[in-house]
């Protein structure tokens, strides 16, 4: 607990003296030093480290040296049964970098226009605040330094005070359970305070701004196009592909001869049989039409080839047949009988069968009768 109330009391210092700062009623005046523009010329130079000159250094250590010295007496002046651990801490904040840098730009002595503490960029700001506190004590003593820290930091200080003994008291009553309750109470109360002004102070209603939704940015438009693209991308692809599958299954359909009963018949006479016509019987015919059958869709190609080869295969099997129709009918008499007849071969093959008739005068008595 000792370690972070240490913390917390520098860095509640800090904040308290860099707030009073701020406040328009904080009227800080630099020590009164005599030297003329162009010692102060020299001053800003030898703050910012463009001349190395020994003598501007020890008066910058002896005034920080100085300023440590004067802030503990005076804090032991004003509070005179303080707390050495809280002493520590505010001289610590009162003689910090940043607090110089700001006392400086609020007297109007420093050459930045710069709203924040940058310890690389200007530490020589605060620099020169100790070669002015180096200067003054060694013309006017250490008295005239006390007199003029008291003036000058006592308003700060007495504005930081309040926070460091609340810290200190809470460091020591932190186990205390009835202590910790009345101190949540008591914050509890400040927080309401501080959400519900009383009635003495005027109440600033602020002005509500209708936030209007920024346009969209070069980057919003470029996902939104890229988006929009790669929708009608699929569509197209999507369109494309129902297309192709059309095209392929009418390409299969005209290839396919088209069924027209159980079985079919070759006529004619012998010297001209006339057109035929092949129908399957195999149970298989009925399973080749891809349009009915949604399994034959996914048939690779090599199947697909030997089901269009089919139709050709049978085409040239008929002729065939056509061709040992008419040699057997070269063979026949003029007047062939029905015993002549009946011997001629019935020709089955793959389920197309060829029998030959209606030339055969089958009502005459048989032959050598």
């Amino acid at each position: 607990m000792r370690c972070n109330a240490n913390g917390l009391l520098f860095s509640r210092a800090q904040m308290k003296l860099l707030e009073a700062i701020s406040k328009p009623s904080c009227d800080f005046k630099p020590p009164r030093i005599l030297q003329d523009e162009d010692d102060e010329l020299e001053i800003f130079q030898a703050a910012r480290g463009t001349r190395k000159d020994s003598y501007y250094q020890v008066l910058e250590l002896i005034g920080d040296a100085a300023m440590h010295l004067s802030v503990v007496m005076v804090l032991r002046k004003m509070y005179p049964g303080g707390s050495s651990e809280i002493f520590t801490h505010l001289r610590s904040a009162v003689n910090s970098n940043k607090t110089f840098f700001f006392l400086m730009k609020k007297a109007g002595l420093s050459d930045d226009s710069a709203t924040t503490y940058d310890k690389c960029e200007h530490k020589y700001i605060s620099n020169g605040f100790e070669i002015r506190i180096g200067i003054l004590i060694l013309q006017e003593g250490l008295p005239f330094l006390n007199h003029w820290v008291e003036k000058a930091f006592g308003p700060l200080i007495r504005a930081c005070m309040p926070d460091m003994l609340q810290i200190k008291a809470d460091a020591a009553n932190a186990a205390d359970a009835a202590y910790n309750m009345k101190r949540s109470r008591e914050n509890l109360e400040t927080e309401d305070e501080d959400a519900l002004p009383s009635a003495s102070k005027k109440l600033k209603i602020p002005v509500l701004i209708q936030v209007q939704p920024a346009p969209p940015t070069a980057l919003n438009k470029a996902d939104e196009s890229q988006s929009q693209h790669a929708t009608k991308s699929r569509q197209i692809k999507h369109v494309a592909r129902s297309e192709r599958r059309l095209l392929q299954r009418k390409a299969f359909e005209s290839n396919s001869p088209a069924p027209v009963g159980a079985s079919s018949t070759v006529s004619g006479n012998s010297a001209d049989l006339g057109p035929t016509r092949v129908v399957k019987t195999d149970s298989s015919v009925s399973k080749e039409n891809l349009g009915h059958s949604s399994k034959n869709t996914d048939q690779d190609p090599t199947r697909e080839q030997v089901d269009s080869d089919r139709p050709r295969d049978l085409l040239l099997r008929l002729k065939s047949l056509n061709a040992l129709h008419r040699d057997l009918l070269s063979c026949l008499p003029p007047k062939p009988t029905l015993a002549v007849a009946s011997w001629l071969p019935s020709i089955s093959r793959g389920g197309i069968q060829l029998a030959m008739h209606a030339r055969l005068p089958l009502s005459t008595p048989p032959y050598g009768e």
